[in-house]
């Protein structure tokens, strides 16, 4: 078994100072896990425990990096796609952050995405 490194990045434009949370959601039907993070603290997420409040006060996380590191495993017989979604919430604005990567029977995807806040 072998597995692919997926790392990227994004931002997300802080519009209020209304608390921002954060979910993480694997797809395809495929298993998988999280950890976060965050301020000097990880996170370690079954996905029951999403969404996760960062901060309650938007404006005071300008200039902060989330860290955001998922592996998702090829377990499905029918596919060897593998997905994410993080989705960012401040006050009314919700921005989603999809990907995705084709893996080898077996395989896994270790997702490494850095959002910083602006």
């Amino acid at each position: 078994m072998s597995e692919i490194f997926f790392p990227a990045s994004a931002q997300f434009s802080i519009d209020s100072d209304d608390p921002v949370s954060v979910r993480i959601t694997v797809g395809d039907g495929q298993p998988g896990g999280s950890s976060l993070i965050w301020q000097d603290d990880i996170q370690n997420f079954p996905p029951r425990r999403w969404p996760f409040r960062l901060t309650d006060s938007g404006m005071a996380i300008l200039g902060e990096l989330l860290r955001c590191t998922t592996k998702v495993f090829d377990r499905s017989a029918t596919s060897n796609s593998t997905s994410i979604t993080i989705t960012i919430k401040n006050g009314d604005k919700v921005q989603e952050y999809p990907f995705s990567a084709v893996v080898s029977d077996g395989d896994s995807c270790l997702y490494n995405i850095n959002i910083a806040f602006v």
